[in-house]
């Protein structure tokens, strides 16, 4: 991805000897080495970045989930961006987030009536205000971004994200977990196509399982778990 970055723009700068060093020459590949010793842990890891310049990051999704989760069908869904689609007149479920919830379903990676939630910036929810009767009828639910008390200042919502689990009314915990946290909003341009030549956005992302999470919070848990 560095490299494909790279090639777009002037990296001078990136060869410029310090100021601390007057004469010294460039060093062209300081920066690949950096890379190479970065990548030499995790060249037995299967890597959990993605990105779209082959494909979508929908068409991609799945397969992460397989290959870093568990790879049962969840019956919860969470769905966040910053921005959503322009309002459509039909008033219907914005099209990337039923493409979503139809994809994990095929891929056997969600039930078929499982609680949906999508979050939402009240200043960037688009088609999402104009589809609640939509959202009603199908059983999902809009909610509006949690405010965390560490912030001390009003905060929106900005993170485009996606989490499944498995939810029992018998446990408190989140089963079978998988996040995905990435660049692009839950758009077409942003999730559902892939990078063209003729200025399709570049997205990217990654998908992990995060371990002993819990549905709310508990004595003697810490923070992070919940």
């Amino acid at each position: 991805m560095l490299s494909a970055l790279r090639a777009y723009y002037d990296d001078r700068a990136l060869r410029v000897a310090p100021d601390s060093r007057p004469g010294a020459e460039p060093e062209p590949n300081t920066l690949e080495k950096w890379i190479a010793r970065a990548a030499r842990p995790g060249r037995e890891v299967v890597p959990r970045f993605f990105d779209n310049r082959d494909d979508s990051l929908l068409a991609q999704l799945p397969d992460l989930i397989r290959r870093h989760c568990a790879g049962s069908a969840r019956n919860y869904l969470a769905m966040g961006s910053g921005f959503f689609e322009a309002s459509a007149p039909d008033g219907k479920i914005p099209s990337v987030l039923v493409r979503i919830a139809d994809a994990l379903r095929r891929a056997e990676l969600l039930t078929r009536q499982p609680e949906i939630d999508v979050f939402v910036n009240p200043k960037g929810c688009q088609a999402v205000a104009g589809s609640i009767a939509a959202f009603t009828v199908a059983g999902w639910s809009v909610r509006e971004a949690g405010k965390p008390t560490c912030f001390k200042s009003a905060r929106s919502l900005h993170a485009k994200f996606l989490f499944g689990a498995i939810c029992r009314d018998n446990s408190e915990l989140c089963n079978s977990a998988w996040l995905y946290l990435g660049s692009g909003n839950l758009t077409s341009p942003g999730f559902a196509n892939r990078m063209t030549r003729g200025g399709g956005n570049l997205e990217a992302g990654v998908v992990f399982a995060p371990e002993s999470l819990r549905w709310e919070a508990a004595r003697d848990t810490p923070p992070s778990a919940w």
